[in-house]
């Protein structure tokens, strides 16, 4: 048997054996008739207990009386089937559809074109689970249920097609969400009332007050071949969990995250990413989401959505005419900075650790890449705000059409409830975004992050911590600057960025207040403005700067430009392809910036437009020389008239 699409792990596997060692022994003093009539399997087929299976009676009583004669039966494994082509429906009130309780080696089998129906709505609410599985239980394996409210609530609730629940992180009978009360994130407890060796295995979920199916305190699980159509939260919802795995996945107009994996912490030390149930080993595969309810953009919600979580790999998903394709969230919920999260619901999330996602690709989305952070100081611990080994690669972004242009951004780093915003710890490679409006979208402020093989057909500003940014000093009135000094306090040290990038190629770049990196690849293409932007920026070592602008008048475009406040600016190589004619400088730098050019390597024609801000010119009109500034070749260059 595989063990990981079986759920199993290898201590697990080892342990069990162990036991059945030992259970052999145990058996071997027992009346070999008891022995057999133990290990031999049953099979009870629901209308054996008196459902209907019409889709009109209410099947709830008769259900009941087969879950009971199920968790009666000793066999292992014993099975309870819905027959083929029968709906049972549920119609009285506060009813689950079925209520596994502390029941393990079962098997949920609906054959083909069987369906369970909750049609126990009131006053437009729903009142009850599809499949409730309550630990701590094991080995429980539900295949082919077809789960199906009668209709839409009128707003979200708590209830569920699928809900299977650690005993330890809530109660099944209360109505909620179950994010955990407080302290229930404590390793040992949650082990406790695991439920473990949960497979949902090509299962369908319509209609869903809540999430579609939702896993939580669950120790080793596979979703294989799952269907869901329309919900009012996260398709595939995981907190508390270990060694999950998700694999052929199709997710239709899902209310907020497609595929999430969590956990909630109630804050203080004993907050570790790296304790059990932050879903280390768990897996995501083969996904696929399209569409959100009830619209568009009601949710900022992703397709795929990190929380506080390590060890985890996503690869193949697809993600189409949804918020975001993929989302990640750090700090901690006070109820402070008009926060509406109250605190008893620990939506507290620490910085990911060791995450692999690769092959993501979306179109018609509103946001690529979005990383929010609502801790308000980043001299706090920085296990609250710090991603650390996070590897994004292979990622293909096209934006929703119509959208306004603040509203449509390739990568959005944001604070929210008075947080700061920043990316740290991550590395995004081989990454493309095409049709995203917002001229002042801004990756960072960046720490210890790396960019490798990015391009975007908008403008783009890089940004660190370094320092307050003068008004007007990212052009065109960007609403885009760090205040360092209130992110850490007096005594503090400013954090370097160290960005490593090769290969970034934008219509516009902006960096700012970075300080600390190597920039090895870089080329940049405008019509207008300027193609590279320094503001405040320090110890950067450029290798190839390649910049294009095309277009004339008066204004620009421009090349380069930096500000006074940049420091130790390196360029071994700037090339600069200019098309059109201008009276504006190629490049904008006056006598006293702190940069210098090993090599100018200037294409198109030279004149006027070619001096420098401060009046200077060398060398047939050609920017200020800035020492050790090396004019290597000119080609294709003419005297401007």
């Amino acid at each position: 048997m595989d063990r990981i699409t079986a759920g199993w792990r290898p201590g697990r596997r080892r342990a069990v054996l162990g036991a059945a060692a030992g259970l052999g022994a145990a058996l071997a003093l027992r009346p070999a008739g008891a022995a057999a009539r133990r290990a031999a399997p049953e099979r009870l087929v629901v209308t054996g207990f008196g459902t209907a299976g019409d889709g009109v009676a209410d099947d709830t009583a008769a259900l009941r009386a087969a879950v009971s004669a199920l968790a009666a039966s000793p066999a292992r494994p014993r099975s309870l089937v819905f027959p083929a082509g029968r709906t049972f429906r549920i119609a009285t009130p506060g009813a689950h559809g079925l209520h596994l309780r502390q029941l393990s080696g079962v098997r949920i089998v609906f054959e083909p074109g069987a369906m369970l129906l909750i049609d126990n709505l009131r006053h437009g609410m729903a009142t009850g689970h599809g499949i409730l599985v309550e630990g701590p239980c094991e080995d429980v394996e539900i295949a082919g249920a077809h789960v199906a409210y009668a209709r839409m609530s009128a707003a979200r609730q708590g209830w569920a097609p699928f809900y299977v629940l650690g005993a330890q992180v809530g109660r099944g009978d209360a109505q909620g969400w179950f994010r955990g009360r407080r302290n229930a994130e404590d390793a040992a407890a949650i082990a406790r009332g695991a439920c473990r060796d949960i497979r949902l295995l090509d299962c369908r979920a319509e209609n869903s007050p809540s999430v579609m199916a939702g896993l939580v305190g669950v120790d080793g699980s596979l979703v294989r071949g799952f269907r869901g159509r329309r919900s009012w939260a996260d398709g595939l919802y995981h907190v508390f969990v270990r060694g999950a795995v998700v694999t052929d996945a199709v997710l239709e107009e899902v209310g907020d995250d497609g595929v999430s994996l969590a956990s909630y912490e109630s804050g203080g030390a004993m907050a570790d990413v790296e304790a059990p149930f932050h879903a280390e080993g768990s897996r995501v595969s083969g996904v696929t989401l399209r569409g959100q309810y009830p619209a568009f953009g009601v949710q900022p919600s992703a397709g795929v959505a990190l929380l506080g979580v390590r060890d985890v790999e996503v690869t193949g998903v697809r993600v189409a005419d949804h918020h975001t394709a993929l989302r990640f969230e750090t700090g901690r919920s006070t109820g402070r900075g008009g926060n509406p999260e109250p605190p008893a619901l620990n939506l507290s999330f620490l910085g990911c650790r060791r995450i692999r996602v690769r092959d993501l690709a979306a179109s018609g989305v509103a946001q690529g890449l979005k990383w929010v952070n609502k801790e308000v100081s980043l001299s706090a611990e920085p296990k609250w705000w710090r991603h650390e080994e996070v590897s994004i690669t292979g990622v293909r972004l096209e934006a929703a059409p119509g959208l306004p242009a603040a509203a449509s951004s390739a990568f959005d780093v944001a604070g929210i409830y008075g947080g700061d915003a920043v990316l740290a710890g991550t590395r995004l490679t081989d990454v493309s975004a095409l049709g995203f409006r917002n001229p002042h979208a801004t990756l960072g402020p960046l720490l210890g992050c790396g960019i490798e093989d990015v391009a975007l057909d908008g403008r783009l500003t890089l940004s660190g911590l370094r320092g307050r940014p003068r008004p007007g000093a990212v052009p065109d009135g960007a609403a885009v600057g760090v205040d360092a000094e209130g992110m850490m306090p007096g005594g503090v040290p400013v954090p370097e960025a160290s960005l490593q990038l090769r290969g970034l190629q934008a219509e516009g770049v902006v960096l700012l207040g970075l300080e600390g990196g190597r920039l090895a690849d870089l080329g940049s293409a405008v019509a207008e403005g300027v193609a590279l932007q320094l503001s405040d920026c320090a110890a950067l070592a450029f290798g190839t700067v390649r910049l294009e602008v095309t277009g004339g008048g008066r204004s620009g475009p421009v090349a380069l430009a930096a500000d006074r406040r940049c420091r130790r600016i390196r360029v071994d190589r700037l090339l600069v392809h200019q098309a059109g004619q201008g009276a504006a400088p190629l490049l904008a730098l006056g006598p006293d910036e702190d940069i210098a050019i090993g090599a100018l390597e200037l294409h198109g024609p030279v004149g006027p437009r070619a001096a420098a801000a401060d009046g200077r010119a060398t060398r047939g009109g050609l920017a200020r020389q800035v020492e050790p500034m090396q004019v290597v070749s000119l080609r294709d260059c003419a005297p401007a008239p």
